[in-house]
Formats: C-alpha cells, sequence, structure tokens
C-alpha cells in the first residue's frame, strides 16, 4: 500500500533556515501529500516569508504560543490534521524543524523503506551538520544498560563507515517518520521530555509494543542545531546540556523502572545526585555538580508526570524488555567510546598546548633550586641548626600545638585586662598555624625551616610560575634567581617580616595561578589559596589583589565570561573574605562609623610591628623597600648606587613591552603599576604604635608586587632572543651581544644585592638572631608560666628620661598573642591606662602609694625593668618592701611580686570556634587544587633538523 505522507513542520524563528527548510521540503522527489505549519515564533512576519517560498502550495497553518514544546506542537497539529481522531492506516507523519533542510530523495527513500517493511513504523534519516556537510550530527540512538542516551554517531566524519546501518533502538525527532496510527496509539510524545530524549523515549515505546524502528543512511537531513538549542532558541553551553540529559534520563528511569524499584529511585535521586555532585567537583568538573542537584530536584517534580508516562507506556507494551537488549550498547563498548572520547579531548588539549612552548623541567629547575639552596646558605648559615629565631618583627609561635591553634581565629587581649572579651584574630594566624603544625613537636621549628629555606623555596615557587609565561629554560632560571635574591625578600628576613616573606614566596603562584585559571579548576583552586595565604600574609594587597582578578576576568570575559565572573572571581577570594570577614566586622563596630579615623588598621601588618622609614618611590622601582641600606647591611651605600645597580632589570624588563608575549608584557606594566602605587600608598597608612613610635603599613609587600613585574617583563626579554641557529651554531650579531650583556649585568647586579647581606647575616648586625630560647622573658618567669599561663609581667623601659609600660603573660609575647586591631589605640586615655601611669608613677619613683591593689587587679606576679642596676627606677625598686629581687644583669632588672595571686583559669574566655564556612571554602578549594586530571603535555622549544639523515632521499629528482 502506497504510504501517505503529511509533513509537520514546527517553526521557533524565520530567516534563511525556515526558508532552506521549504526549499528542501518543495524540492523532495516525493513530495509531502499535505503539509502543516506549526508557527511558534510569535513572529508576525513569519507567514509572509513562508508565503513567499511556497508559492501557490496549500498548507495549513497552526499558530500556538512561542513556550509551546515540540511534543504539544506535534500533538496539536495532528488534531488539525486528523480531526475526530480519523487517521487512516496508509497515514505518515515526517517531522521536521525550520532548522532542518532535507535532501531532495529524503522523503523518496524514507517511504520506501516503510513501505517495503510493513513491521517499520519509524525511520529515520542520517542527519548532517548543516555547516560541515560531511560531519554526522546523528545517526541513530541507543541506551546503555542504565538507560543512558548514546548516539551511534555523532561529530563524526562521513566515510560511509555506517551506511550499513538499518535497525536502531531510536532515531533523532528531526526528519523523523512515523506511522500516524502508530503515533497516536502509542500517545505521543512525552511533554515532559522536551527538550532532549523526546524521540528516544518514543521510540523506545515503539520497539516494546513490537514495532521496528530504523535509520536510512541514504536519506539526509541538514540540521543547524541541536534539540536543546532549538527548543532554547540560543546555543546552549556544555553545563546546559548537561543538565538537560541529566534531568531526562532521570525521568526515563522513573518510567522504566519496575514498580518494586520507583520508590527506590525516587528516595535515592537526590543524595545520588549529590554524590555525584562531590564527585564531578573531585574530578574538577565543578560546573556539573549544581546542574546534577538541580536535575535530580526537577525530576523529583515532574513524579506526577512520570506516573502517567508509567501508564502510558504499561498500555502500548506488548513484549517485554529482552526484545530490545540486543539494541543497547554493550558495557565494554560503553566503556571503550569512553575511552576514546577521554583520549580525543586530552589530544586536543595537548595540540593546543603545543602552540605555546614550555620550558624543559630538567635540568635547569634542580639545578637552579640547588645553586638558591647555596646562597641561602652562605646568606644565612648561622640560622641552621638553631631551635628559635628573634629580633625584628619575629618573635616564636606558641609552645604547643593546642596553644597555637587556640589563637588561630580568636584571641582574648589578655593583656588589656584579666576579663577581657575575645576579639577576632588576624587571618595570618591561620597561615601560621598551618606553618607550626608542619613541625608539631616544636612549632617554632618550622619558622625558623622557612626563613633557612625562603630564598629556595622562593626560587622553585618562581621557576614554576614563570613556566607560565616563558618558553625557554634559561630564562626561567634567571626570572628565580631574581625573584629570589630580590632586595624586598631579603630585607624581611633580615627585619623578621615574616608576613612579607611568605608573601613574597607566594606571590608568584597567585599571580600565574590567576592567569591560568581559565585552563582549568586545578588552576583556580590554586588561585584560591594563595590567595588567601597572600592576603593573609599581607592584607596591604587586597585592593592590588580584588583589581588584578577583575582586570583578568575583564580580559577573558568573551572567551571565558561565566567561568570568570561565576566560578574564578568568587571561589578565587572567598576564602579570604570569610577568614577576614570577622576582624572587618570587629574594626567597623569598633569605630562607629568613622571608618576614615583608623582605616589603616585593616591593611596593617600582620605579626608583631616593626617600624621603618620608606624610601623614596624611585628607590622602590629598584626593589628596595627602605632607603637606609646601612641599617641593613652596615655599609654606607649612596641612596643613588640602588638605582644604577637595578638599571639592566629595568631596562630588561621595558624592553618586553616590545619583545615579550603579550601576556607577559601585560603582566609586567599591570604589576609594576599596581606595586608602586600600593607600595607608596603604604608608607602614608598608619597601622598603630610600636610603643611610642608610630608604625607605618609595611611597603616591602607592595614593592614585591613591584618588583615580580619587573623580573616577569625581563624574562619575557631575555626568553625572546636567540643564542643559537638551527644548527647549535652560537649566533652573531647586536642582539644576541646584547643579550649576553644583559645577561652579565643581571647577574652582577643580583651579586651585587646580595653580598652585604651576607656580611650582615655573619657580622650579627641583622635584628634577626637565631636563639636557643623560645620565650620573650626571663626563665624564672617562664617556669612559673608553665604552670599558670595566666601571670603578668609588667615590663618597664626607660626611653630618654620616660618611661614605656607593657604587660605581657605567661612567658611572653608570641606571633599569634597580638593582633592588629589592638596595636592602633585610640588618642583617648583609658582607665587601664591611667592605672599602669600611677602603678609605675609609684614604683620607680620614691612614693608612699600602695601599688598592691593595682597589681592584683591586673595580675601581675612579675616586674621587669629594662634599664641599668644603677638606675633611679632600679634603685627605687630594690627598695620596695612588697618586690623580691628574682635577677639581675646590666640591663635587665626583674623583681617577683609574692603577694598578687592569679587563678589560672583567669587568662581563658569562651571564644567562638573555627568558622564552618571557612573549612567549607577552603575545602572547595583544596579539592580543585589537587591535582585529579591528566594534564597536557606542553610543548618545549625543539633545535630543528636542518640536514636530512643520511641514505634519505632529498630531492624528487634522483
Amino acid at each position: 500500500m502506497r504510504a501517505s505522507v503529511d509533513a509537520i513542520l514546527v517553526v521557533r524563528r524565520g530567516g534563511e533556515q525556515l526558508e532552506a527548510s521549504f526549499r528542501g521540503l518543495m524540492a523532495q522527489t516525493r513530495p509531502a501529500d499535505r503539509i502543516c505549519v506549526v508557527d511558534l515564533s510569535a513572529d508576525s512576519t513569519v507567514r509572509a516569508q513562508i508565503d513567499s517560498v511556497v508559492g501557490a502550495t496549500s498548507f495549513e497553518y497552526v499558530v500556538l504560543p512561542f513556550g509551546t514544546s515540540w511534543a504539544e506542537a506535534i500533538g496539536d497539529a495532528t488534531e488539525v490534521l486528523y480531526p475526530g481522531g480519523a487517521i487512516p492506516e496508509q497515514a505518515w507523519l515526517w517531522l521536521l524543524r525550520d532548522d532542518t533542510a532535507p535532501g531532495s530523495p529524503t522523503l523518496e527513500y524514507l517511504t520506501l523503506s516503510v513501505e517495503s517493511a510493513p513491521l517499520v513504523r519509524i525511520a529515520g534519516p542520517k542527519q548532517l551538520v548543516a555547516d560541515r556537510p560531511l560531519m554526522i550530527r546523528e545517526m541513530g540512538e541507543t541506551m546503555t544498560r542504565f538507560g543512558e542516551r548514546i548516539a551511534m554517531a555523532e561529530r563524526e566524519l562521513d566515510q560511509a563507515q555506517y551506511d550499513r546501518l538499518s535497525d536502531v533502538l531510536a532515531v533523532g525527532e528531526a526528519g523523523m517518520l512515523v506511522h500516524a496510527a502508530t503515533f497516536e496509539s502509542l500517545e505521543g510524545f512525552d511533554p515532559a521530555l522536551s527538550p532532549l530524549d523526546g524521540g528516544l523515549d518514543f521510540c523506545v515505546r515503539a520497539r516494546l509494543a513490537g514495532h521496528r524502528v530504523v535509520v536510512l543512511p541514504r536519506a539526509v537531513v541538514d540540521v543547524h542545531s541541536g534539540p536543546a538549542d532549538w527548543h532554547t532558541g540560543r546555543s546552549v553551553s556544555a553545563i546546559g546540556q548537561a543538565y538537560f540529559s541529566r534531568r531526562a534520563w532521570l525521568y526515563r528511569r522513573f518510567v522504566y523502572a519496575p514498580t518494586w524499584a520507583l520508590l527506590v529511585l525516587i528516595v535515592w535521586a537526590l543524595p545520588w545526585a549529590i554524590a555525584r555532585g562531590l564527585w564531578h567537583a573531585v574530578a574538577k568538573h565543578p560546573e556539573r555538580s549544581l546542574s546534577e542537584v538541580v536535575a535530580a530536584l526537577w525530576a523529583l517534580g515532574k513524579v506526577p508526570d512520570a506516573l502517567r508516562a508509567r501508564g502510558a507506556l504499561a498500555r502500548s507494551k506488548t513484549t517485554s524488555w529482552d526484545v530490545i537488549d540486543s539494541l543497547r550498547m554493550a558495557a565494554g563498548d560503553v566503556r571503550k567510546r569512553r575511552s576514546i572520547a577521554a583520549e580525543s579531548r586530552l589530544a586536543a588539549t595537548e595540540e593546543k598546548a603545543l602552540q605555546v612552548p614550555r620550558p624543559s623541567f630538567l635540568p635547569a629547575f634542580p639545578w637552579t633550586v640547588a645553586a638558591l639552596a647555596v646562597i641561602a646558605g652562605l646568606t644565612h648559615g648561622r640560622w641552621w641548626g638553631s631551635p628559635f629565631l628573634v629580633g625584628g618583627g619575629l618573635v616564636p609561635l606558641p609552645g604547643s600545638l593546642d596553644e597555637l591553634w587556640s589563637q588561630a581565629w580568636w584571641i582574648t587581649p589578655t593583656t588589656l585586662s584579666l576579663d577581657a572579651s575575645p576579639v577576632p584574630a588576624d587571618p595570618f594566624n591561620f597561615v601560621l598555624s598551618l606553618l607550626g603544625s608542619l613541625t608539631w613537636w616544636s612549632p617554632s621549628l618550622a619558622v625558623v625551616a622557612l626563613f633557612v629555606a625562603a630564598i629556595p623555596l622562593a626560587g622553585a615557587i618562581a621557576w614554576w610560575a614563570a613556566a607560565q609565561f616563558l618558553s625557554r629554560a634559561w630564562a626561567t632560571s634567571a626570572v628565580a634567581a631574581l625573584w629570589a635574591l630580590s632586595p624586598t625578600l631579603l630585607v624581611s628576613l633580615s627585619e623578621g617580616r615574616i608576613g612579607a616573606v611568605i608573601a613574597h614566596i607566594t606571590l608568584p603562584w597567585l599571580v600565574a595561578s590567576l592567569v591560568s585559571a581559565h585552563e582549568s579548576w586545578q588552576r583556580v583552586g590554586q588561585a584560591s589559596l594563595a590567595t588567601l595565604v597572600v592576603l593573609a600574609s599581607a592584607p596591604v594587597l587586597w585592593p592590588a589583589v580584588v583589581l588584578g582578578y577583575l582586570v583578568v576576568g575583564l580580559a577573558r570575559v568573551r572567551s571565558h565570561g561565566p567561568r570568570m565572573f561565576i566560578g574564578v572571581l568568587p571561589l578565587g577570594l572567598a576564602p579570604a573574605i570569610v577568614i577576614g570577614f570577622p576582624r572587618f566586622s570587629s574594626w567597623w563596630q569598633s569605630l562607629d562609623g568613622r571608618w576614615w579615623d583608623n582605616w589603616g588598621v585593616l591593611l596593617a601588618d600582620p605579626g608583631r610591628a616593626y617600624p621603618y622609614q620608606p624610601a623614596a618611590w624611585w628607590e622602590m622601582l629598584a626593589g628596595w623597600p627602605t632607603p637606609l641600606v646601612a641599617e641593613v647591611a652596615g655599609l654606607t651605600i649612596p641612596s643613588w648606587v640602588v638605582l644604577v645597580v637595578a638599571a639592566p632589570l629595568i631596562v630588561a624588563a621595558v624592553f618586553s613591552l616590545a619583545l615579550g608575549r603579550a601576556l607577559a608584557g601585560a603582566t609586567f606594566a599591570g604589576l609594576v603599576v599596581l606595586g608602586l602605587l600600593t607600595a607608596s600608598a603604604s608608607a602614608a597608612l598608619f597601622s598603630g604604635y610600636e610603643g611610642f613610635e608610630p608604625v607605618a603599613v609595611w611597603a616591602g609587600s607592595g614593592v614585591s608586587v613591584l618588583y615580580l613585574g619587573l623580573v616577569v617583563g625581563a624574562g619575557a626579554t631575555l626568553d625572546h632572543v636567540d643564542f643559537e641557529d638551527p644548527l647549535g651554531n652560537a649566533l652573531s650579531g647586536v642582539g644576541p651581544w646584547l643579550a649576553r650583556i644583559a645577561t652579565i649585568a643581571l647577574a652582577v647586579m643580583t651579586t651585587l644585592q646580595v653580598a652585604p647581606f651576607v656580611m650582615a647575616s655573619w657580622t650579627g648586625s641583622t635584628p634577626v638572631e637565631p636563639s636557643s630560647t623560645g620565650r620573650t622573658l626571663p626563665a624564672f618567669v617562664a617556669a612559673e608560666a608553665a604552670t599558670n599561663r595566666a601571670i603578668g609581667t609588667l615590663i618597664i623601659t626607660e626611653v630618654d628620661g620616660s618611661y614605656r609600660v607593657a604587660v605581657e603573660r605567661g612567658s611572653g609575647a608570641t606571633l599569634t598573642s597580638g593582633s592588629s586591631l589592638l596595636r592602633a589605640r585610640g588618642a583617648e586615655v583609658t582607665p587601664r591606662d591611667e592605672d599602669l601611669a600611677r602603678l609605675v608613677g609609684a614604683l620607680v619613683r620614691p612614693s608612699a602609694a600602695d601599688p598592691a591593689g593595682i597589681l592584683q587587679t591586673y595580675g601581675i606576679r612579675f616586674i621587669l625593668l629594662e634599664a641599668p642596676r644603677e638606675s633611679q627606677a632600679a634603685l627605687t625598686l630594690a627598695q620596695r618592701p612588697e618586690l623580691v629581687g628574682a635577677s639581675s644583669a646590666d640591663v635587665l632588672q626583674l623583681w617577683q611580686v609574692p603577694g598578687v595571686t592569679v587563678a589560672s583559669s583567669a587568662a581563658s574566655s569562651e571564644a567562638p570556634g573555627a568558622p564552618a564556612l571557612l573549612w567549607l571554602v577552603v575545602a572547595i578549594a583544596g579539592i580543585f587544587a589537587v591535582p585529579t586530571e591528566r594534564r597536557a603535555k606542553a610543548g618545549t622549544r625543539v633545535r630543528d633538523d636542518a640536514l636530512p639523515s643520511l641514505g634519505e632521499e632529498t630531492s624528487d629528482d634522483v
């Protein structure tokens, strides 16, 4: 019986694609008997466009709302074509979309296949990519054992490899020829399966009803977009495709599952989706994590529709599921296909990586680190083997791991009062707690190891970071050496500025991870952790880092916009924001809205304050945060020498704007500008007092940013120079010789910068010195503090005829016991200040006043005088009857106050624990940062083989 074909064309939008669809439909060698156009475009001009193409050909025209699904559109069209449900047995439906362009003989091939095989009730064409006619978009569909949809052929070059394919489990809905009565008996497409898997589900029901489904390789339809793209009217991202696919799969699982398993699937749908979301996060696909959960929630919301679909399936089903088992894809084939897809993705990534050569890791990296380790030994060899380092801004860490972590989040300022309320700790305390945990038996030992290994560690991280910008190993090693031996790191080490040291070491890690964050989620996680460490160690870099994130995001907005601003920016800054928010909130509440009075505290350096004199801007440009080189090195060096020594580095960096890669040049310019602005502004930011002396924010952190830009720029310039031709012969000429001279000049510059610090370290003229004790108070005090950390020591320091007073608890100050929030005291005099002033006045001058009350109030058991034993204060204290002399030295005198009793719990206070949100965001960043995926092997510069091998024919004339 000859088939009667009714073509249904569903229109989403007008334009050239619609005209191409109608031209293909009208040019069929076997024309359709009737045409029904379903207009979903909500565009009044579409009808005129259709009339101009079809001419005098009559057709049914149905207008439906734009949001109508494919299933609903086809259902309404069948009602128009077959009013009252009277469907002739020979009637067939040819289903087309406005983005399909069928070839001229397509309908003829399809109808011949169904007319010659009575059991065939659905036939589908070969779908080709419209703008790439030799590329297969889809040619039949199948399922895995668990119902996951898999295309038989997808995005493959059409080489007739599938032209013998016939019986399949399902075909795509675009271009499908279906028996009209069968379509009605199967109750049409499932409206819930829009936009994906509608055709698959319909064909599965047809198979279970005993019908055949075939694909005709000779019948060709050009398709411009996939069903999801066509349904939404835009190009759906990979995340969107995964979401649509996942929710359709879950829905079909509810429909196809045995009755006994349905409730189990419904109950486990959401927990399983959460577990899969976590796995996607671990596998560095966080964009799929949310889609998993949302898809599960959508499927659970469609359970009533799934129950109705189960009823429709039960009404039409005449065979068992065993009938279609042979049409499913075997598990081995599924694994093979996924393996091939993974290898294809890796190959594409490697091909992209080969376009940007990277320096070879061996042997340059280990030799560079080894050389820097030798220099570190020459510079700071006196520190090796010492259990503690003290001096400058450096004091020991707490002696136990419990005490260390107890001050990681909150501290109780018992130096102000024994009943003081907890205040948020500096975020740097968390970094110090992690550092001290590396040597849990003696936390301060980790600080010693950090300072001893700072130079090679900084070089190792800088080598990795420079490899993201450069292609030659020797230029990368030069960058690593320049960075590791930079003046700002050497000054920070000699002055005990541990926060600046850690920020300097990790800054290249942050910059390199950020500029490459678009490449993988692993880099995003690394950038997030690096941001946390850098901003906790040097809060003054907050404006520069945030601006850097925005600049990188805007630079990548066209190619990776959603990923940069939805993923990289929030995740990168989240840990630093979460850990810093309690401190910011406490600071804001203490100001009563007058933030301009004390806002420098937010950017204050963590740890112990250490005064300095900032350098001029041009000295900062040379890499020096302070102009007083003699204070660091013990030598008198004119300040202009600093700029002369740094001139080769600056000149080489400037040339990168013309010679280096665009990324390296932009990084150089951005870092230099941000660093110079940050360093210049730091010197004007008041961060508190050290005794009587106001302390500005350390400018060295900004100088580190500036210097990193200089070394990246210089490295980019050197990376551009070729010293050898393709045969390995040394090149002569102006360029190579200038590069050699620049390299020698940089080496001399580095040597001149390091030499003063080597001499200063070995002569003991640096503020930081090795120590055998981990305390800042005398041993007698530390011995009693071992059983009661609440005891207080009043420290009186004689300074030019006046006295500076401080109260310390336990065995003395530690790196984690202070807070930058407490350092910047207000100008008003507090009752505590008045009490201590009266107490000191009664102690250092002859007085009849009884200090016992104040000593008991503040729990002061010891009085330490930093003054000669012949001073008036020392003589007066020695005559006080309530004091007992404990020890005496040339400039340190210690007295005990036996009458003061301090409860051992007096210094304890209930403080909030670590914020759970912080651990969550740090864990997420850590999961992303851990490598779990195969990385593409980067390309390296190779020497061209300019000469043919012996015996190889080199000419066609031979």
